[in-house]
């Protein structure tokens, strides 16, 4: 008979990558977590995962269904759990997931109106690059998702929330900060500051690159901070969609923000979930409060 207990090991073997991982969250020996594993996949006669023993364990295919169906249940049963301990209003686990650049701007803001919306709701943050939200809402690790529509697969459907277009950064005295807008081509002549995230840097380069032009890269950095740090200290301009609410950098430095003249591609920012399974309860309920709030 699968259990509850063979659900919430699964789920914690998937997130961490291996028994071992998940027994040390857990707080339990590895051989229970290992014995549950097992145990499942005969139970449903499938095999979860793929095991290597250089790089842990791997969802296969109909792991990554099953992942979706226990974090369902494993919400479920927390709900009701819940239910019996708190007044109405939605309540559960969701697993959020968001895009580092966006999470600054954004997810606090949703979390502070979730808390008072929804204050029985429990949210489970996750933060990464495009490439890693998208896989973790394939795979099911992650139900909901706040990111950008970009490298998207068929296994996951989108809600736009947002539009954003290209923005220039540039450092607040160069001669490009003094026009209204600026063009693409004028950008390609400076150094330029790339932001280098899986996606994200595909989608700047292809602004240029769609003009037949080539930006002059020095600098790549990591972070939506760093980028901006850079170019605030007059060491290059860049493109980015993501623009905080204040045009200075981490060390007080300003910034000049520019709209890009011509045809520019606009940047979706969108909910993400699988296609595979429709949103838990609590999810929908934490959708529908992100959808008000961008709206």
């Amino acid at each position: 008979m699968i259990t509850l207990r063979h659900l919430l090991y699964f789920a914690a073997t998937a997130d961490h990558g291996s028994t071992a991982a998940a027994a040390r969250a857990l707080n339990i020996s590895q051989p229970s977590i290992s014995v549950a594993v097992r145990e499942l996949e005969l139970q449903l006669g499938e095999q979860l995962f793929v095991r290597n023993p250089a790089k842990g364990l791997a969802l296969t295919g109909i792991g990554r269904q099953k992942l979706i169906q226990a974090r369902r249940l494993l919400t479920g049963f927390e709900a009701f759990g819940a239910s019996g301990r708190q007044g109405g209003g939605s309540r559960g686990i969701v697993s959020f997931g968001y895009f580092s650049t966006l999470g600054p701007s954004h997810v606090p803001k949703i979390l502070k109106l979730t808390g008072q919306q929804l204050p029985g709701l429990e949210i489970d943050l996750t933060e990464g690059d495009l490439e890693t939200m998208h896989q973790q809402v394939e795979q099911g690790q992650i139900e909901l998702a706040l990111t950008y529509d970009v490298g998207l697969g068929g296994r996951i459907k989108t809600h736009t929330v947002a539009q954003y277009p290209p923005h220039a950064l540039l450092p607040e005295d160069h001669p490009l900060a003094r026009k209204a807008t600026v063009r693409l081509e004028d950008l390609a002549k400076c150094p330029f500051v790339l932001i280098d995230l899986p996606h994200s840097r595909e989608y700047v380069l292809s602004s240029f690159r769609s003009r037949g032009i080539e930006p002059d890269v020095r600098y790549k950095p990591k972070s939506l901070e760093m980028v901006r740090g850079l170019v605030a200290n007059g060491l290059g301009v860049s493109v980015l969609y993501t623009r905080p609410a204040i045009d200075l950098a981490y060390d007080g430095e300003p910034i000049a923000c520019r709209p890009i003249s011509g045809q520019t591609t606009i940047q979706k920012l969108v909910l993400a979930q699988s296609s595979e399974a429709a949103l838990s309860e609590p999810a929908s309920a934490l959708a529908d409060c992100i959808k008000n709030w961008f709206s």
